[in-house]
């Protein structure tokens, strides 16, 4: 479960290390200081307001959500049925997120297709 919100972080800067289980709270305090607003985002069982409350309240844009242990599953329902709902984007592995930030980097370079247009290609 990370433990930041409301801010866009770039995942080829480390900040996710795949044995690290939150933001190192020196990261955090180095992306407010850049002026990226960020600050912890408590778990459900935590107390109020929680990440499902700020999900609902438009404050999250992006969710790096990985599990661990039967609490942590039971949790994550609530975390991915409220992002579902307000089609906020919702990972479960640090990976697919990276691999997200990485396309998303190149976005500009990439030209899209229709599948269908390049079945017709290859038929002519």
């Amino acid at each position: 479960h990370w433990e930041i919100a409301g801010a866009p972080v770039d995942f080829a800067w480390g900040y996710f290390p795949d044995t690290q289980p939150s933001v190192p709270p020196a990261r955090t305090q180095a992306l407010i200081a850049e002026g990226i607003p960020c600050r912890k985002a408590l778990k459900v069982r935590e107390g109020r307001p929680h990440i499902v409350d700020m999900i609902k309240n438009e404050e999250i844009d992006l969710i790096v959500n990985t599990t661990e242990g039967k609490h942590a599953v039971r949790e994550s329902r609530s975390i991915r049925r409220e992002a579902v709902a307000r089609k906020v984007t919702y990972y479960t592995t640090v990976a697919a997120a990276r691999a997200t930030c990485e396309a998303l980097d190149h976005l500009e370079a990439v030209d899209v297709n229709r599948l269908q247009d390049l079945h017709k290609e290859l038929r002519s």
